[in-house]
């Protein structure tokens, strides 16, 4: 390596007394250089982005141990609060947890309709709310209907799934358009039903518009 630096610096290496000082900062700068690339590469590879392919979050979730007491810690409702989507679909406060439950649909989930649906309005509600020991107030579910002129919006948020994704499918039955939309927004699997009529359907952009509204995620 010390050739090297002689041959670059050429005959200005005569006139530089430091020469020895300057490898020296040189050799230091690639060892820390190394250190640090090597810290990098361990921090990537333990968080599962080195390039290999990272274990399913069923697969994880079967070789982590399950607690009793504790089964929704701060990282699961991040991700799935609930093991499959029957335990998503019961509105009861799950055992060790504290609820509270409302019958007013929450002002952000308000705003976010009537911003799908600009002539909405809530005819009934069903919220309730979990206190999570170091996350705090989260939504656990809410079920909200609403009608707009002749469409009747049907709005339904409950903690996702392992299993869940998205489809939306519309059919027409007894002169009415039914349109549903199944989707996840972060640690919330949304459901969305409008019934229209037949000559009417309703917007599905206006649908895709509530469903990906980040809004249903708070809890007020």
């Amino acid at each position: 390596m010390g050739s090297d630096v002689a041959d670059d610096d050429g005959p200005e290496e005569l006139i530089a007394p430091d020469r020895r000082s300057r490898v020296r900062r040189l050799r230091v700068d690639l060892a820390v250089g190394g250190l640090v690339l090597t810290v990098v590469l361990l921090l990537t590879r333990h968080s599962g982005h080195d390039g290999s392919p990272a274990p399913s979050p069923s697969a994880a979730s079967s070789a982590a141990p399950q607690s009793a007491a504790h089964p929704f810690g701060t990282e699961a409702l991040a991700l799935y609060p609930v093991p499959n989507r029957r335990a998503g679909n019961a509105a009861r406060c799950p055992a060790g947890f504290q609820c509270v439950s409302s019958s007013r649909a929450t002002s952000a989930a308000d705003a976010a309709l009537r911003d799908a649906f600009p002539g909405a309005r809530i005819v009934s509600a069903h919220t309730v709310r979990i206190f999570v020991q170091g996350y705090g107030q989260a939504l656990w579910t809410a079920h909200v209907r609403a009608r707009d002129g002749d469409q009747l919006v049907q709005l339904r948020l409950q903690p996702r799934s392992p299993n869940d994704g998205e489809r939306h499918d519309s059919m027409l039955f007894d002169g009415r358009a039914i349109t549903h939309w199944e989707s996840v927004l972060l640690q919330l699997r949304v459901v969305i039903a409008v019934v229209a009529p037949a000559d009417h359907p309703v917007s599905l952009g206006a649908v895709e518009q509530l469903a990906r509204d980040p809004r249903l995620l708070s809890s007020w």
